[in-house]
């Protein structure tokens, strides 16, 4: 069968829609008070309750940064909630590039930022080494706050170390750059390379084991996508608000509320002490320092944590959110707003889901033909028959058959996956939107790549490595590395 057109297209630079949008309910204010009881009953009060006694097979922490690391590249938001409720995606505007490109970690041209990059314009500045004689951090400005490529990759001290980790990557990526064949251009050179180890890394690694497995397949290996935009009809690809708005944000309910960085004896951070580093002045002391074996197996000697199940339960952190840190989410909106400002990650996600009318997780399961969730799944009923205080909204606010699509995602994981990756129709929205932006791409690696294509091999790194597990723990603990030319 071949792909439908998304419902409504845009300029790449702002947003589109897969599907029909959700009309706007007669009494918006009710709906609202009801999304933001639902929110606040989003809560885990602790990492450690299963979602069932099912098999559990959970992936390592790292995984929730580097989803993190993705999606910044992807899109960036900046509009308030009372904006979102004005505005139509198509004239919302997406600062990110929709490609796979790392724009978040290049920002601009070298050359045209006076401290993201080396005095040669080619490299990129890291952070002084901190007690174990590596460089750990991202660089500072002049006024000793971050110096990154996007404001986000300093919102807390775990993705500032990922940002780091690939600035370190891209320098030795330029110094194994031939002389002879790369002399006019070792930059452009290292960052292709880059974007394509990158590409690789999200589509092999990462989303092969967050998405559905059947989605994955049809996607990324028959390439049988349910959407496509058409160049002939003049459909630029843009980021879809279903992608950006709430299948993508799955990853806030991986997020556990404390982790174990390293060995260190004050090594043990909770999630308010990683946020506390958002905009710090000067690098992050030694104690926050990761030994990358805590965040995927085999990295490091410390104890891998796992993630979170991907459910209807989000760490209590995400719902005190500070003041300051609720702005690194979406700009605050005027004083005498309807929605408000709230400082709960899940009830600012639901209200944003129904500021821009997204569709319902019932029309994206019809949309992709995939199985809806029953009412009583829904409901999440105990031994006993009770729906749980979530259910309970749901039936009381008639969303057992219109559930909120942000909801419904983390619901279909629960009960379709036990939590362990992503259901039909997220792991949908997810791959239709990955696959489309390497389709848009004029230089993807999945064009560019033999039948049996793996990243380069750079000179100094062991044989074999590649995966996302072992370029982290390479990059990450390894002393920056001097060009061997």
């Amino acid at each position: 069968m071949s792909p439908q057109s998304p419902f409504k297209t845009s300029n790449p630079r702002f947003y589109s829609r897969l599907l029909p949008e959700s009309p706007t309910p007669p009494d918006q204010a009710v709906v609202l008070s009801v999304l933001s009881d639902l929110g606040a009953k989003m809560i885990d009060v602790d990492d450690e309750t299963p979602v069932s006694g099912g098999l559990e097979i959970l992936v390592t922490a790292g995984y929730t940064y580097f989803g993190q690391f993705l999606d910044h590249d992807l899109t960036k938001d900046k509009s308030s909630l009372e904006d979102a409720a004005k505005t139509s995606p198509a004239h919302l505007r997406n600062v990110q590039t929709p490609r796979l490109d790392l724009s978040h970690l290049y920002e601009v041209e070298p050359g045209q930022s006076k401290t993201l990059y080396e005095k040669n314009k080619i490299h990129l500045r890291v952070g002084t080494p901190g007690g174990s004689g590596l460089s750990f951090d991202v660089a500072l400005e002049r006024d000793r706050t971050p110096s990154v490529g996007d404001s986000r990759s300093a919102e807390n001290a775990i993705i500032r170390q990922v940002t780091a980790v690939f600035a370190r990557y891209h320098n030795f990526a330029v110094n194994h750059c031939d002389p002879v064949l790369e002399k006019e251009a070792p930059f452009k050179r290292a960052r292709l390379q880059m974007i394509w180890q990158f590409q690789w890394l999200v589509v092999d690694d990462y989303l092969r084991n967050l998405l559905s497995r059947d989605v994955y397949a049809k996607l990324f290996e028959r390439k049988e996508p349910t959407f496509a935009w058409d160049e002939k009809k003049n459909q630029k690809f843009s980021i879809p608000v279903e992608f950006s708005v709430a299948a993508m944000r799955f990853g806030h309910s991986m997020v556990r509320q404390s982790y174990l960085l390293s060995l260190n004896p004050d090594g043990d951070k909770n999630l308010c002490e990683l946020f506390g580093k958002t905009s710090a002045s000067g690098n992050l002391t030694d104690d926050f320092e990761i030994d990358w074996g805590a965040f995927f197996q085999g990295a490091g000697q410390a104890p891998t944590v796992l993630s979170r199940p991907i459910d209807t339960r989000i760490g209590l952190p995400l719902h005190h959110l500070p003041t300051d840190l609720v702005r690194l989410f979406n700009v605050a909106p005027p004083a005498r707003s309807f929605l408000g400002d709230p400082p709960q990650l899940p009830v600012r996600s639901l209200l944003r889901g129904r500021a821009l009318n997204l569709p319902t997780g019932q029309a994206a399961a019809r949309a992709f033909g995939v199985r809806e969730l029953t009412e009583n799944e829904l409901l999440n009923c105990d031994n006993n028959g009770t729906a749980s205080e979530q259910g309970k909204i749901l039936q009381e606010a008639g969303l057992l058959k219109d559930t909120p699509l942000w909801y419904y995602i983390l619901r279909e994981s629960e009960v379709m996956e036990n939590g362990n990756c992503l259901g039909p129709s997220g792991s949908h929205i997810i791959a239709e939107t990955i696959y489309a932006a390497l389709r848009s791409d004029p230089n993807p690696y999945s064009y560019c790549k033999m039948p049996k294509w793996r990243p380069p091999v750079w000179r100094g790194l062991p044989e074999g490595d590649g995966p996302l597990p072992d370029l982290i723990s390479f990059f990450g603990m390894a002393p920056q590395i001097q060009s061997p030319y």
